[in-house]
C-alpha cells in the first residue's frame, strides 16, 4: 500500500511538471531591423511542419509583438519578410528569451 501511495505521488509530480512545461506563455518578437515582417510561424524542434502565421498584421521595423503560445518552450521559428526573404531560428527557447530580428 505504501508503494502504491509513493507511485501515485510520483505520478502527480510528473504530471505537474508536464503541465507546467506545456502551460501557455508569452513569446515576444522584436523587429529591430528595417524590413517588414509578413509572417511568423513556429514548429516543435525538427517537426518539419510549420504552424499557421501568428501575425495579425505585418510587423514594421522598430516595433514588437507578442503571442501567447501553449506549446513547449523549445521551438523552431520561421520568419518571412515582405520581400520573401526567410530566416529560421532553430531550438529557440520561447519561454526564456525574446526573439530579436535584425534584417
Amino acid at each position: 500500500m505504501k508503494r502504491l501511495f509513493t507511485l501515485a505521488i510520483i505520478g502527480l509530480l510528473l504530471a505537474g511538471a508536464t503541465a507546467t512545461a506545456l502551460a501557455a506563455h508569452n513569446f515576444v518578437i522584436d523587429n529591430r531591423g528595417s524590413h517588414l515582417v509578413a509572417a511568423i510561424q513556429i514548429s516543435g524542434v525538427n517537426r518539419r511542419k510549420w504552424g499557421p502565421n501568428l501575425l495579425r498584421a505585418r510587423l514594421r521595423g522598430n516595433y514588437h509583438t507578442s503571442f501567447s503560445i501553449g506549446e513547449g518552450c523549445m521551438e523552431d521559428v520561421l520568419v518571412t519578410y515582405a520581400n520573401r526573404h526567410q530566416t529560421t531560428t532553430a531550438n529557440f527557447n520561447t519561454c526564456k528569451f525574446n526573439l530579436q530580428l535584425n534584417y
